[in-house]
């Protein structure tokens, strides 16, 4: 009975072994090597734009994916990523209570498309060019070895043409292997 007890116990432990979680503090550039493939895309954007004559525009911007065929593929030294395939992207804007609906191809994700990347902590950052500038840093929210959470919180003020405006919102990217 107690052979029995330790086979299933064992046998359970390595049919669990793909999801099993890896503190996102502990990711390392080895774990996120590989072929990672698109399998959500959500998106949502808040924007407030108030004039100096106390007038302001509400708009909200969601996005989410659709029809996913696109894939991120992390190679390391050098540390570069590519992306492939396609996707379909909703996109339903709201402007003072009016609604418009939109939906496209695409054959990128929040503008990645090629550059480098690394991981820094518990974030996993995209840069862009022959500057090195950060193009995109995403919080990794959960990973495993099959399965991966990106976040990205977005929260800015600026004033421009005598307006102030405030723009907060999150995107979210799942991927698996």
């Amino acid at each position: 009975m107690k052979k029995i007890f330790f086979i299933f116990t064992i046998a359970l432990l390595f049919s669990c072994s793909d999801s099993v979680e890896i503190p996102t503090s502990n990711v390392s550039t080895s774990d996120i090597e590989g072929v990672w493939n698109l399998t959500s895309l959500t998106s949502e954007v808040n924007t407030k734009v108030t004039s100096l004559d106390s007038s302001y525009e509400n708009e909200s911007i969601t996005t989410h994916g659709e029809e996913y065929n696109f894939s991120f593929n992390f190679s390391q030294n050098p540390n570069v990523y590519t992306t492939e395939g396609t996707l379909n992207v909703v996109t339903e804007t709201v402007i003072n209570d009016e609604t418009e609906t939109t939906k496209h191809e695409a054959n990128t994700v929040q503008g990645l498309s090629t550059g480098e990347w690394k991981v820094s902590g518990k974030n996993l950052i995209f840069k862009k060019g022959d500057n090195g500038a950060i193009q995109s840093k995403f919080t990794i929210e959960w990973f495993s070895k099959n399965k991966m959470v990106l976040k990205r919180n977005l929260s800015e003020n600026k004033v421009k043409n005598n307006s102030f405006i405030v723009v907060t919102g999150a995107s979210t990217i799942i991927l698996e292997r």
